[in-house]
């Protein structure tokens, strides 16, 4: 744990950083091993800088997948956004929270033909400007512009043309 005595005294967590590694390999772990390392788990895990690891997931590199990244400095509700979309989005919305006057699009709202039909769900709408995200439907939609979550940088030239 790394953290200042002054800040855990005011119960201020968030700049603190935990890693936990439990040292598993040797076969037959003790009870109370496994007891304290989910005793820390449970008071650590929602802390934005922690990392938990075994050292059989080390072996069998089941941490491979993780990407270690800078700490990003999301305004309050781009990040809301980056938490609500699917994992396929995140990239393209931290693309879009580092543009500056793009404004904040509905996560998740069915798209609605002229007729009253639910064709589709945009994973990203932006309806004043008339532009759709989908995770990978290929939608068309009179009036729209519609594109997939791959397409990031057609969204965010069409966005900065239509001044969103």
């Amino acid at each position: 744990v790394l953290a200042t005595r002054e800040s855990l005294s005011k119960r201020q967590f968030e700049n603190n950083i935990v890693i936990l590694y439990l040292k598993d390999r040797l076969g037959k772990l003790e009870f109370g091993s496994w007891s304290g390392f989910l005793r820390s788990y449970n008071l650590f895990q929602f802390l934005e800088q922690s990392l938990f690891t075994t050292s059989l997931g080390v072996k069998e590199e089941a941490y491979s997948e993780i990407v270690f990244s800078q700490k990003t400095s999301f305004d309050p509700e781009w990040k809301a956004i980056f938490e609500e979309v699917v994992d396929e989005a995140q990239s393209l919305v931290k693309k879009l929270s580092a543009k500056k006057g793009i404004a904040l699009p509905l996560v998740g709202e069915e798209i609605v033909d002229e007729k009253g039909v639910v064709i589709g769900e945009s994973e990203l709408i932006w309806s004043k400007e008339k532009i759709i995200v989908t995770l990978g439907e290929k939608l068309q939609l009179e009036g729209w512009s519609i594109f997939t979550v791959e397409e990031e940088e057609s969204i965010i030239n069409t966005l900065q043309e239509k001044g969103a």
